[in-house]
């Protein structure tokens, strides 16, 4: 059967090819019909453009006959530059004599690019024409024919070349001799090959020698090179050592450029023996990088040594970062301990990125032998390069190297050490220790067990010494205990508050207070207000403000308590200003009114009015009348300017969105396979079931809309969102809304508007009438999602249009 089906298809293809040739013979001549008519030139170029497909050397004539017509000489030439056969090439040659300028100047670039042997003695003396365009283009178009006869013209025109022609015809005898390496490398006879090769390098060399431009003598160098073919990489090596530009750029290019493992092999001799300047020595290293070779890397680690210049260092430790193996460790460590700053600094950016089989084994081993200095940098190298299989190295430096690697060997055990490294670490911590190792041995060890899933039992380790050290191994034992956190951790810290040794107890109450979980709130309180140590009273009391602050889960209540709490037990400004920073965060009328008690004390004043006008902003929807009696108070009579400014800025804003929803909660995005958005504006999803399960979380507030572009993250999709709106008393209302795109609204679980379209949000793009209870009324939406945008807005106003005193807001 398959045999049979391939056979059909292969049929089929000629009838098709066949019939396709039977076509374009057919239109040909009615194509031809068209070119020698008395057409519009929109037509003959259109007849030129199919020709160009289907032509065939009858076409010659009469595309031949437009060659002179400037409006479609190009259309006729571009479609003879592809036509088989010779006519094509005659109808071009027997053109030139009936054209001038740019006409004939393309004219002959055509026939450059027919490559036409026959047109040489009809080019050769137009090199020599006084339009300087026909010259330069005749001398490119024998350059692109080749063969002896033109390259003789050529050689025989460059010294009585015009200065404007004489660019000209060195192009063409560089792209001679570009064609005659081709021709080489296309002949299977030794003989062609040898002849082709020698004349192209003839060329070469002749216009490499000779005072032409810079960029022709490059180009004809790097054929030359190329031309040596298993001479080329000593070629290559040679001209490196010139004192010629041209020569040198062209080298370096083929460093990079010419291919094969051999090659790479003379360069990097080469590089190693040293004998090029320095310039060209980090030219080489560049190259060799590009070529992406490894076989380069030893070479290029040796040239990063501190023997070589340092223009060829720093290009060799650049080199390195992709280049490097094993055997660039040594020396980028080294140049990294260097004083140059550019040089250290690339040193140590590779080795923090060099990867290669043997790197780690090779930093490991260095690290065990390495002066000091160099040891700092292979630690601080570790650190960044995440690697765990050197942390044994790592502590054994920790704990018996010299002093200046200690610390940074602790730190490095910070970033990537485990369980059995900390616990290495507490060893250290409970034998002698100098202060300011100790602190970064204390950091180090709580930077592990964050990462640990065994945090209980490190601080557990760390409490379990505390019996057989002296005092101030025990307070550092405590400190770090304190810091990784743990039921355990924080019995002993309240256990040491209360410790006869002066030095315990400070290390408690301070870790309580910088450390300590929100579950020490009540120590630092009961610290705070009872403590006979004045020190230890301030630093529980800040540490107690800081708890408020991570308290943001709690309620509002709760929070404002705390803050009351810390505000009554400070004695000083210094924690009564934290108390009121963590006051500015609780939005609730009661914040408003303690903040305001406290702006009566002028040394508070300032802060109090500061925390004042955050909370009224941040009430302004929620409780808008309470908001706007502050800000108004604030407006007036803030003591600083820029608080009034902003009050007065708030204020503008609620009149301008007055009566908007600005405290939402959304749940979503929901989506069915196969359906779009507007399909999904029936389909009752959980928030609109009784008995639905539904996540909602808080949505950001605004001045307007609800923005839920990143809440619904994708496209054709709805999401659900939901307010609480309160009034003090019963009211017919009118909901002005705007959405992106479709929205439907309960009010109090009953519809009361729908609109399944697509749109971008706008202000009151829809109206609906509604009924208030007093109290809270329970706002849903549910909001379509094309692509894009995603928003809703929604404005309360009575039935008339007026405000509604009393309205606000609040999350359900």
């Amino acid at each position: 059967m398959r045999t049979t089906t391939a056979v059909m298809m292969t049929t089929l293809t000629g009838l098709l090819l066949a019939f396709g040739s039977v076509a374009a013979a057919d239109e040909e001549p009615q194509l031809i019909s068209v070119l020698q008519s008395d057409k519009s030139p929109a037509e003959k170029d259109a007849a030129c453009q199919r020709l160009k497909h289907i032509g065939t050397g009858k076409s010659a004539a009469a595309l031949g006959a437009l060659l002179a017509d400037e409006a479609l000489s190009m259309s006729a030439r571009v479609v003879l530059e592809g036509l088989p056969g010779p006519e094509a090439s005659k109808a071009l040659r027997e053109a030139v004599a009936k054209t001038t300028g740019l006409t004939r100047v393309g004219i002959i670039d055509s026939i450059g690019i027919r490559r036409d042997e026959d047109a040489v003695g009809l080019l050769t003396p137009l090199l020599t024409d006084a339009d300087a365009s026909v010259a330069s283009s005749a001398a490119v178009a024998l350059g692109r024919i080749g063969g002896d006869q033109a390259v003789a013209a050529l050689r025989a025109s460059r010294e009585k070349a015009a200065p404007a022609v004489r660019p000209a015809v060195d192009d063409g005898l560089l792209r001679a001799a570009e064609g005659l390496s081709q021709l080489a490398d296309q002949t299977s006879r030794d003989l062609l090959v040898r002849k082709y090769r020698q004349q192209a390098e003839g060329l070469y060399r002749e216009l490499y020698d000779s005072q032409t431009s810079e960029h022709v003598r490059t180009a004809a160098c790097r054929g030359w090179l190329l031309a040596g073919q298993e001479q080329a990489p000593a070629r290559i090596l040679e001209a490196m050592g010139k004192d010629d530009q041209s020569a040198r750029l062209a080298a370096v290019q083929l460093v990079r450029d010419l291919p094969g493992e051999a090659a790479t092999k003379a360069f990097v001799e080469y590089l190693q023996a040293g004998k090029l300047p320095p310039v060209v020595l980090a030219g080489v290293v560049e190259a060799l990088t590009q070529r992406g070779d490894r076989l380069a890397a030893p070479a290029i680690a040796e040239a990063a040594g501190a023997k070589n210049d340092m223009v060829v260092r720093l290009s060799a430790v650049r080199a390195l970062a992709s280049m490097g193996d094993a055997s660039a460790v040594a020396p980028l460590a080294k140049a990294a301990a260097e004083k140059d700053d550019a040089l250290r600094d690339a040193a140590r950016y590779s080795l923090s990125v060099v990867k290669a089989p043997g790197v780690l084994e090779a930093i490991v081993e260095q690290l065990g032998k390495a002066e000091p200095a160099v040891q700092v940098e292979l630690v601080r190298a570790i650190g960044v390069r995440r690697e765990p299989g050197a942390a044994a190295g790592l502590v054994k430096l920790a704990r018996d190297g010299e002093a200046s690697i200690r610390g940074t060997a602790i730190q490095a055990l910070g970033q990537i050490g485990d369980d059995a490294a900390a616990g290495q670490l507490v060893l250290i911590l409970a034998g002698e220790i100098e202060r300011d190792l100790a602190d970064a041995t204390e950091l180090a060890v709580a930077a592990i067990a964050g990462r640990s899933a065994q945090r209980a039992a490190l601080a557990e380790a760390a409490l379990g010494r505390m019996g057989q050290a002296d005092l101030p191994a025990r307070c550092r034992l405590l400190r770090v205990a304190g810091r990784i956190g743990g039921d355990k951790a924080l019995a002993a810290l309240r256990q040491a508050v209360k410790a006869s040794e002066a030095e315990l107890a400070d290390a408690a109450v301070r870790t309580l207070g910088d450390h300590g979980p929100l579950e020490a709130a009540g120590d630092l309180l009961a610290l705070a207000r009872t403590s006979e140590n004045p020190a230890h009273r301030i630093l529980a009391l800040r540490g107690y403000c800081r708890l408020i602050g991570q308290a943001s889960a709690r309620p509002a209540a709760q929070r404002l308590e705390m803050c009351r709490n810390a505000l009554t037990a400070a004695t000083r400004v210094e924690e009564k200003r934290l108390a009121l920073a963590q006051l500015a965060t609780i939005d609730s009328a009661a914040a408003m009114k303690l903040a305001e008690e406290q702006a009566a004390q002028a040394e508070l004043r300032s802060e109090a009015e500061q925390a004042c006008a955050k909370i009224a902003t941040a009430l302004a929807g929620a409780d808008p009348a309470v908001a706007r009696a502050a800000l108004t108070r604030l407006a007036k009579t803030a003591a600083d300017a820029s608080v009034r400014q902003e009050a007065a800025r708030v204020l503008e804003a609620m009149d301008q969105y007055q009566g908007y929803v600005a405290l939402w909660s959304y749940a979503g995005p929901y989506q069915q396979a196969g359906k779009e958005c507007q399909a999904l504006f029936d389909v009752a999803f959980a928030p609109e079931k009784p008995d639905g399960k539904v996540q909602w979380k808080p949505l950001p507030g605004a001045a307007w809309q609800a923005d839920l572009l990143g809440a619904v993250g994708g496209h054709q999709a709805v999401i659900y969102v939901r307010s609480r709106v309160i009034v003090p008393k019963a009211a017919k209302v009118r909901l002005d809304m705007g959405s992106d795109d479709g929205l439907k609204v309960w009010l109090n679980g009953k519809l009361v508007h729908a609109n399944n379209t697509m749109r971008a949000v706008a202000p009151m793009q829809d109206k609906a009438q509604a009924e208030l209870k007093e109290g809270p009324n329970d706002l849903l939406i549910k909001v379509t999602q094309n692509v894009m945008g995603c928003a809703v807005c929604v404005r309360f106003r009575n039935a008339d249009g007026s405000v509604i005193d009393g309205l606000r807001f609040e999350r359900p």
